[in-house]
């Protein structure tokens, strides 16, 4: 079924032996979901839509795909990223996020395809943008990738130096000014 009128452009639907005089309707609900739905799906919604079938049983359903776009403009303005596009599904009273992947972009939209094992109520949601993360630190730290936070960077030590952990900096060992001098008066000696 194609569908060019909604920001669902097609869906196609996998049957389990025979199918006869199969009608699809897709309404665009909008953003304000039907008052039946009591939960909101996670993220930020773009739109609800109701899909339903005739003369056709969710039994009989193999794989349905349902192919869908959102507007660059919805992702930007709402500082979401576009890689967490969901299809989500209102089924025995919770929503299910489906299988989505990005099929295409356009200068205008996003194109994603996601699969479902039946049809009812759907929302189209998206997370925020991970915030970005400043990895400039200070003097004398450096970034942790692994704790995502700067921390004292702590220097390696040559063989005649001890690390001082008050400024966090190598100095000489006392001992090698001593052995120093000590050859230095022997030379002199001999």
């Amino acid at each position: 079924f194609i569908l060019n009128k909604f920001d669902v452009n097609t869906i196609t639907i996998e049957v389990i032996g025979a199918a006869n005089n199969v009608k699809v309707t897709v309404a665009d609900l909008g953003t304000t979901s039907p008052a039946t739905i009591t939960a909101a799906p996670t993220g930020t919604v773009y739109k609800y839509y109701e899909i339903s079938k005739e003369n056709l049983a969710d039994s009989n359903i193999k794989k349905g795909t349902v192919e869908f776009k959102v507007t660059k403009d919805w992702v930007t303005t709402n500082g979401l990223d576009p890689a967490t596009v969901v299809l989500n599904r209102w089924a025995n009273g919770a929503w299910t996020a489906l299988t989505t992947a990005q099929k295409s972009s356009d200068d205008v939209s996003y194109t994603y395809t996601a699969e479902t094992p039946g049809f009812s109520t759907f929302a189209v949601s998206a997370s925020q943008k991970a915030a970005e993360v400043n990895k400039t630190c200070p003097t004398g730290k450096v970034w942790n990738e692994e704790t995502q936070t700067c921390v004292t960077q702590i220097p390696t030590c040559g063989a005649d130096e001890t690390l001082d952990t008050a400024t966090n900096t190598c100095k000489k060992k006392a001992g090698g000014v001593v052995e120093a001098l000590l050859a230095e008066l022997v030379q002199d000696f001999l």
